[in-house]
Formats: C-alpha cells, sequence, structure tokens
C-alpha cells in the first residue's frame, strides 16, 4: 500500500522542518524528525489500522498517530483497481 500526502502536509512538513531548524540552530536535528515524521507514513502504509480512531475529533474515517510531539492524522483508501 503507498501512503499521498496533502498539499497542506507536505507544507507542514516543511514548516516543522523550519522551525526545527531555527529553535535548535541545527539543520541535521530538523531532517531527523521530518525523516522519523516520514518513516511513520511508510509504517501506517502497510500497517493501515496502526493509529487510533479518531472521527468525534477529525471526522468520519479518520485515525491519528502521535510522533515526538506532532500528531499525524489520516485516513485510510481502499485500494482501486
Amino acid at each position: 500500500m503507498d501512503y499521498r500526502l496533502s498539499p497542506k502536509a507536505e507544507l507542514d512538513l516543511d514548516n516543522i522542518w523550519l522551525y526545527v531548524a531555527r529553535e535548535s540552530g541545527s539543520i541535521e536535528i530538523a531532517s531527523r524528525l521530518v525523516e522519523l515524521i516520514t518513516y511513520q507514513f511508510f509504517l501506517l502504509a502497510r500497517n493501515p489500522y496502526l493509529g487510533c480512531a479518531r472521527d468525534d475529533e477529525f471526522g468520519a474515517g479518520k485515525r491519528s498517530i502521535p510522533v515526538k510531539g506532532y500528531l499525524i492524522v489520516y485516513r485510510v483508501e481502499t485500494a482501486r483497481c
């Protein structure tokens, strides 16, 4: 199974990297955090129901998983033929 990021999610990752790089003064720390978050996308693609159902907070079919103080919110799509 693959994953797709919305344009907003891509922008969020860029903003997380920029914020962490500025606050920590380290490009390496920012890059490692974004890599860790991105790794979770691959993990969730292989195990889509790993995260908690969050229908009440984020809408029907939404799930989430925390990563180092950030929250990945996603939905599972059925495979298309």
